[in-house]
């Protein structure tokens, strides 16, 4: 289903997320911008059958992407900008897309709510955590499971003529 190889490295998708978060004046912390990060990863993954950048692992409080985390940490998040997005980036219409229709379906939510939506009974974080006894943190969520969560999503809103991803 998805290449070893991801198209871009989460650092980058987390800062245009969060970039694009601050131009519409949502409210963006370090756990809101990796959840996010996770509905736009999987949005893009169940519509292109490619990873978008590194696999997230499952957390004590959800999906986070490692490396894309330690980066934040040490940024002011409200002073990230646009002109701090890769050109490259902002070429993706797809992924411009999936973004916009991320953050204009749950841009207003606050880290709690994307915090709970992430962990619920049958997403893939879920199976992840409660198939391991003694759950091991760290380990990577399956791209097949993703894809397969955010695909139902998908087609979902796309019947309900909403759009939540591409």
């Amino acid at each position: 289903m998805c290449k070893d190889k991801y198209k871009y490295l989460s650092t980058d998708v987390a800062i245009y997320i969060v970039a694009l978060a601050n131009k519409e004046r949502y409210i963006i912390t370090l756990t809101k911008a990796m959840k996010l990060l996770y509905i736009v990863y999987g949005s893009y993954l169940s519509v292109t059958k490619e990873k978008l950048c590194e696999s997230p692992e499952a957390w004590p409080f959800g999906p986070v992407f490692p490396v894309a985390r330690k980066v934040l940490l040490d940024k002011k998040l409200e002073e990230i900008t646009m002109e701090d997005v890769s050109k490259e980036l902002k070429r993706d219409d797809l992924l411009k897309n999936i973004i916009d229709a991320t953050l204009s379906t749950f841009g207003g939510y606050d880290s709690e709510e994307l915090t709970d939506f992430s962990m619920a009974k049958g997403t893939p974080w879920f199976k992840v955590t409660r198939n391991i006894r003694g759950v091991d943190w760290g380990r990577n969520i399956p791209d097949n499971d993703t894809s397969s969560f955010f695909g139902r999503l998908v087609v979902e809103d796309r019947e309900n003529k909403n759009t939540v991803s591409c």
